[in-house]
């Protein structure tokens, strides 16, 4: 039992870090768009700045009422924040498919944390707008609300850097370049491999995070806001679409500032929103793919023993859901200079039915051609990449690959498999997969095998449901089966 709450403790602990990463670029919209209406409204309010002044107000009360402001803004902020929390949690846990049987309850220190939060960031947002607002002159303050933003074109390079590393990460996404693996590759230079690592790190776990809201926000800055050549580009192109659209560009014009706050607030909720998704979607894929990957299809039915796998087949095969099936064994081999390695016993026209694969896995052939071509030879192998690449082999070229028993066959290599992305180095070995050969080799050799596990792969109907399906196998009480895995159920 320590164990295991052991475990949910470092599970939630690991949940919460993520979620707070999640969030680090709301907090940084907050901060900005809270900077902005800050300057707004301070310049709306400039005529009462300038009375307050007129009447003797120092520019440190001027300072300290503002302040003021601020930390009642961040308080019912905060109190509205906790209270919409308590409001939807419930509803967001059951709509994700979960239960809430309790009555949720804000704990104190979170409380706390909450409103210290809630104000250190309303702070954060309006104290340089604050400070400027209460240095201006009386006289200048007593005018009506007036435009005080930049005309000039915006050369700070701060804006230049973030949009630079921003475009970077945005077209490293798009090639699909993934740089962490290049740290396994052994550079001998000692600058270069400390420069490559703090280069990987800093792309890896800091701009996979920030790099699209330094792109919104160095574009923003340097475009909308900054740039009057590109102000005039977009008058010109709205002519094409009438008045209203040079009306908006005029306005643009007049108020860069609040144009680019608002440009950057719509771009940072769509992309953010993509990669939020994106990145969900992704996940759950590669999830799915694995689970699909390590059952092997709808269904496999591990075996402790071969003796009588044929009857187990039959007593399976019987279940009105079973739309296919096939067994599949596993044996080592051993290949010449590179060493053991695991081959798994397929019958070539059942698995391709019956079994779960990627087309991507299979190269030098496609997946069906590979196959049909062991289903009309026996001494054939579709070979392991890593195997292949270590003995620089080709398909159509013979491989010796001794089984149990010292029995030694020339195969003939009718494809690969195994993932290009394991061909980098991984921690100093390459990763190995798995050969396929067809059962028809294997009633040849299994006299002198006195070694072998073996599953059986169960296709469903479609429709059928996968979690009562092993549940029935579980209860026809096979005594050669160990365990029963299903993809509905993992």
């Amino acid at each position: 039992l320590e164990n295991i709450l052991s475990n949910y403790n470092a599970i939630s602990q690991t949940m919460r870090l993520q979620f707070l990463i999640v969030s680090l670029p709301v907090f940084f919209v907050a901060w900005y768009m809270g900077t902005t209406v800050s300057d707004v409204s301070y310049n709306l309010r400039r005529r009462e700045i300038g009375l307050l002044l007129t009447k003797g107000f120092s520019r440190g009360q001027l300072m300290r009422m503002f302040l003021g402001e601020a930390a009642l803004i961040g308080l019912i902020g905060g109190l509205i924040g906790i209270g919409l929390s308590l409001l939807l949690n419930p509803i967001i846990a059951q709509i994700m498919g979960g239960t809430f049987s309790v009555t949720p309850v804000v704990g104190t220190d979170t409380l706390i944390l909450v409103l210290i939060f809630s104000v250190g960031l309303t702070f954060l947002s309006i104290f340089q707008p604050a400070r400027r607002a209460s240095k201006l002159e009386a006289v200048d303050a007593l005018q009506e609300y007036r435009y005080v933003e930049e005309v000039k074109p915006y050369r700070q390079r701060w804006p230049w850097v973030a949009l630079i590393l921003g475009t970077y990460k945005i077209v490293v996404w798009l090639l699909g370049i993934n740089l962490f693996p290049l740290m396994m590759y052994p550079v001998y230079n000692i600058i270069l491999t400390i420069l490559l690592g703090a280069w990987i790190f800093f792309d890896t776990f800091l701009l996979n995070y920030v790099g699209p809201i330094l792109f919104f926000w160095g574009f923003t800055k340097i475009f909308i806001r900054g740039s009057l050549k590109f102000q005039e580009l977009t008058t010109r192109a709205a002519r094409f679409v009438g008045d209203l659209g040079t009306l908006a560009t005029r306005n643009v014009r007049r108020n860069p500032a609040r144009a680019a706050s608002i440009a950057f607030l719509i771009a940072m909720i769509v992309g953010y929103s993509f990669q939020v998704v994106g990145a969900y979607a992704s996940e759950q894929d590669y999830t799915i793919r694995q689970i699909r990957f390590s059952v092997g299809a709808d269904i496999s039915v591990q075996l402790s023993s071969l003796v009588n796998a044929s009857w187990t087949v039959s007593r399976i095969e019987g279940l009105p859901e079973v739309a296919s099936i096939t067994v599949e064994y596993t044996v080592a081999g051993t290949f010449t200079t590179f060493g053991t390695g695991t081959v798994r016993v397929v019958d070539p026209e059942n698995w391709l039915q019956t079994a779960h694969y990627e087309n991507e896995l299979f190269t030098g052939n496609d997946v069906k051609t590979a196959f049909q071509q062991m289903e009309t030879d026996n001494n054939t192998i579709i070979l392991d990449r890593s195997v292949a690449k270590a003995l620089n082999l080709r398909v159509g070229e013979t491989v010796a690959v001794t089984f149990e028993g010292d029995q030694t066959r020339s195969l003939k290599v009718v494809g690969f498999f195994g993932p290009e992305a394991q061909e980098a180095p991984y921690y100093g070995y390459t990763r190995s997969y798995w050969s396929y050969i067809p059962v028809g080799l294997y009633n040849h050799l299994k006299a002198k095998i006195s070694w072998a596990s073996g599953r059986i792969l169960v296709k469903l109907n479609p429709g059928a449901d996968g979690k009562a399906v092993a549940d029935q196998i579980r209860g026809l009480n096979l005594s050669n089966v160990s365990t029963v895995y299903s993809v509905a159920e993992q």
